[in-house]
């Protein structure tokens, strides 16, 4: 998730030294203080500045750390963690010593606010310490071997000119192998600088890989517009987004229902699925497609590479010129609808329909995917055949019903614009900068086209291809 940015004012700067003497001249009246200059030590957190900006780090605690354990001279680990380890209670295990597992474990986590890479790893070992068994005092251990050789590392902080916002999440699912739940985490960063970052089990079983990243995502969000009210609070200025006006409306009340903070997650959430998940559907299904039809591939890419004649960055101008381009995503849309059966709709009236009587109230599920299959409307309907909307004026902005993968009318998607600009620049990108080819020299006929249900129709089996780089 990326916000707007935002423009700095001279004293969000940090060295504006009016404001900094005011702030210190009005600290000295309200509390008994002294002024020990720039700091540099703290509580075991080391403050070094320089160009670059001011870099926190705590070495020295993770000396001591080695001292105190005894792992001084011990050789260092590449992670912190096993990759795919999972560490749970087994039973009749071997037991640690609690107390020394509990210390160590302790000052890992305050280790941790400096050290974002050890945070997931540390978040997992502290799970146990009310019954720590040897497997877990041995990934301890491994914890301690891996800040051997990552002793100087930290977290930098500098002025990159703008006050942009910044989330990433991720989440497994059903990682631990005791009661099935999953593990999400997020960091944030602000102005390019990492401010926040957690990792913690979820409460609940999710029922999918989806609803862990969605749980996850959820936590992440109730970060950032924590973070957003306090820098509207404070005058943050710059253009509103979409969040800024979410926000506003629920301080203002301006439209007469309250807009709690879980209306504000469920809307970024609905925005957030319907951007990502569907867009790499409709690309994964296009270039399977393509790769199976040779042929089309290669008009495809010739069309391309043509128009950009040497060029190595694609413009909008360039896409409108790609007509064969735009037919293989109606093609493909046509085939593989991400969402066969649209939005439901419900009956607002009582209405007669091909003869059935449709009363008023019932819900209504319009299958585009068998509408695009229809042998009625449709030559060949089960060919992938891009030729056919060359000289045809069937569009899928949801004026022509024999096309509507993203449904029609008031109930229409929103973002079609956005996503089909998103969809066209990276396959022309794709088709532009490499050559590309089946892995283990599989055939074209070999690649298989079977359909997964899901939010979306994804391909049952995830699409693998070989890229060259290609130099024009």
């Amino acid at each position: 998730m990326r916000r707007n940015k935002r423009p700095l004012r001279p004293h969000q700067e940090g060295d504006d030294k009016e404001e900094i003497a005011k702030l210190r001249k009005s600290l000295f009246k309200e509390f008994e203080m002294k002024d020990l200059g720039e700091l540099k030590y703290f509580l075991g957190i080391e403050v070094l500045r320089s160009k670059q900006g001011i870099f926190m780090c705590q070495r020295k605690y993770v000396l001591d750390l080695l001292a105190e354990t005894g792992m001084v001279d011990c050789k260092p680990a590449d992670t912190p963690m096993i990759v795919n380890q999972k560490l749970y209670m087994k039973e009749k295990a071997e037991l640690a010593e609690k107390e020394r597992y509990r210390r160590m474990v302790g000052k890992l986590i305050y280790l941790s606010h400096t050290r974002p890479d050890i945070a997931y790893a540390v978040g997992v070992v502290s799970q146990f310490m009310h019954q720590p068994q040897k497997a877990h005092m041995e990934a301890v251990l491994r914890i301690i071997r891996y800040l051997k050789g990552t002793a100087g590392h930290g977290v930098l902080f500098r002025s990159n000119g703008h006050l942009e916002t910044q989330l990433y999440t991720d989440a497994d699912w059903a990682g631990d192998k005791g009661n099935r739940r999953s593990t999400a985490g997020y960091f944030t960063l602000v102005g390019g600088n990492l401010v926040t970052w957690r990792s913690k089990k979820q409460k609940v079983v999710a029922l999918s890989s989806a609803e862990a990243e969605f749980r996850g995502i959820a936590r992440g969000l109730t970060e950032v517009l924590w973070r957003l009210k306090k820098q509207a609070a404070g005058g943050g200025g710059g253009t509103e987004d979409f969040v800024d006006v979410l926000l506003k409306i629920q301080k203002e009340d301006s439209v007469g229902v309250p807009l709690e903070k879980i209306a504000i997650k469920a809307l970024l959430l609905d925005a957030y699925t319907a951007g990502t998940d569907t867009t790499a559907t409709v690309i994964e299904w296009a270039f399977t497609e393509l790769l199976k039809h040779p042929k089309v591939f290669k008009k495809a890419r010739d069309e391309v590479r043509t128009i950009l004649n040497g060029k190595q960055r694609i413009n909008q101008d360039d896409i409108n010129n790609m007509k064969y381009l735009k037919a293989v995503f109606k093609e493909t849309l046509r085939l593989h609808p991400p969402i066969p059966t649209l939005v439901p709709r419900v009956a607002c009236q009582d209405v007669k329909v091909m003869g059935y009587d449709v009363e008023k109230g019932t819900r209504v599920i319009i299958n585009a995917w068998a509408i695009a299959r229809d042998p009625k409307v449709w030559d060949e309907p089960e060919e992938f055949r891009p030729e056919r909307f060359l000289d045809s004026s069937i569009d899928f902005k949801g004026l022509d019903f024999n096309l509507i993968p993203f449904g029609a009318g008031r109930r229409g998607c929103p973002g079609i614009a956005f996503a089909m600009a998103t969809n066209e620049n990276i396959l022309a990108n794709l088709l532009h900068k490499f050559d590309w080819e089946l892995p283990n020299g599989d055939k074209a006929d070999d690649l298989d086209t079977n359909e997964r249900t899901g939010l979306t129709i994804r391909k049952k089996t995830p699409l693998l291809a070989v890229a060259t780089p290609f130099s024009s």
